[in-house]
């Protein structure tokens, strides 16, 4: 939720309490990144949809998974934004 709050400029969740906040990211429903911030791509905000899911099983199983599907998700897009030399 941390990354998807510094992508929008918006907390997804904004509940106060620990009940609540995860009450709230129970039934959370966030609008795709690469809907609300220009320069997402798809791969990456699919990615960040999975890691922001509310039900573990639906989470990236190991470190070694995140780190795989960021290469992918964020490299090419990354690569695109750099400047030509």
């Amino acid at each position: 939720l941390t990354l998807y709050h510094l992508l929008t400029g918006a907390p997804a969740v904004t509940a106060r309490g620990f009940r609540d906040c995860r009450a709230a990211h129970r039934g959370l429903a966030l609008e795709p990144l690469h809907w609300a911030v220009p320069g997402v791509t798809r791969a990456a905000a699919d990615l960040i949809r999975r890691m922001t899911a509310a039900d573990p099983a639906d989470r990236p199983r190991t470190y070694a998974d995140l780190w795989a599907a960021a290469g992918r998700a964020f490299r090419p897009a990354a690569a695109a934004a750099l400047p030509p030399r």
